[in-house]
C-alpha cells in the first residue's frame, strides 16, 4: 500500500514539474518525440546492451546483494528493530523489493483505468524528466573523472525511487554512455562555431545542442521501455 501511495505522489510531482517545464520550454516535446528519429534505433541498441549487462551481473551469483533496494532495506530495518509485527514487516519488505521503481509501481495495482491514466501522465512527463536529468548530470561535464562521478550519481540516484542495486549499476553504465555521446556532439558543435561575436553564448548553444541530443536518446530509451511494459500489463 505504501509503495502505491508513494507512486501516486511521485507521479503528481512529476506532472507538476513537467507542466512547469512545458511552460518554460515546450520545444522539449518536439525534441523528444519528433526530432532525431534515428535515436529510436540507438535507444533500442542501448536497451539490448542493458539486457546484456543485466545477464552479466546476474551471472555473478550475487543476487541477494544485487537485487536489494532501499524500500527493502527499510522493511528489513523495521523487521529487525521490532517496530511492527515481524511477519507483516517481512512481507512489506519483500513487496517493496519486488515493487521496484516507485514510478512504475502503479503497474502492479491491476486497475486498468489507473494504469492507463498513469501511463498517459508518464508519456507527457518523460521528455521533461529526461531533459532535467541531462542538464544535471551531463551539462558541461567534460573530464573523465567528472563524467565517472556524475554517472555514478545518476545511477545510484535512481535507488531513491526504489530500483534495486543491479539496476542502479546498469544505469551508471547507461549514464556514462550518454556522457560520451554528449561530449562527442559538444566537441563537434564547438568545431563549427569559428569566431563568433559572443564566444560564451556560442558555447552555451553548443551545450544546448548536445543536451538536446542526449535528451532525445534518453527519452526514447525510457519511452520504449514504458511502451513495452504498458503493453504487457494492459494485455493481461
Amino acid at each position: 500500500m505504501i509503495i502505491y501511495i508513494v507512486s501516486i505522489l511521485m507521479l503528481g510531482f512529476a506532472l507538476y514539474q513537467a507542466i512547469d517545464g512545458y511552460k518554460t520550454n515546450p520545444a522539449i516535446l518536439k525534441v523528444a518525440y519528433l526530432s532525431r528519429p534515428k535515436d529510436y534505433f540507438y535507444a533500442l541498441l542501448l536497451i539490448l546492451a542493458v539486457i546484456v549487462l543485466f545477464i552479466v551481473f546476474s551471472s555473478l551469483g550475487l543476487n541477494r546483494i544485487l537485487y536489494i533496494s532501499i524500500p527493502q532495506l527499510i522493511g528489513e530495518f523495521i523487521r529487525f528493530a521490532g517496530l511492527i509485527e515481524p511477519v507483516k514487516a517481512t512481507t512489506e519488505a519483500q513487496s517493496a523489493g519486488n515493487g521496484s521503481n516507485a514510478f512504475f509501481a502503479f503497474f502492479f495495482t491491476g486497475n486498468f483505468i489507473f494504469i492507463l491514466l498513469a501511463v498517459g501522465v508518464m508519456v507527457f512527463c518523460l521528455p521533461f524528466l529526461a531533459y532535467a536529468e541531462e542538464l544535471i548530470y551531463r551539462s558541461y561535464v567534460f573530464s573523465l573523472k567528472e563524467r565517472i562521478i556524475s554517472s555514478l550519481k545518476f545511477g545510484f540516484m535512481h535507488m531513491l525511487v526504489g530500483v534495486p542495486l543491479i539496476a542502479a549499476l546498469v544505469l551508471c553504465v547507461f549514464g556514462f554512455t550518454l556522457s560520451i555521446i554528449y561530449l562527442k556532439i559538444y566537441d563537434r558543435e564547438v568545431e563549427k562555431i569559428g569566431e563568433p561575436e559572443d564566444f560564451f553564448e556560442a558555447l552555451d548553444n553548443c551545450n544546448q545542442h548536445a543536451i538536446y541530443a542526449v535528451t532525445s536518446i534518453h527519452f526514447k530509451y525510457n519511452f520504449i521501455l514504458l511502451s513495452v511494459v504498458s503493453l504487457v500489463f494492459l494485455s493481461t
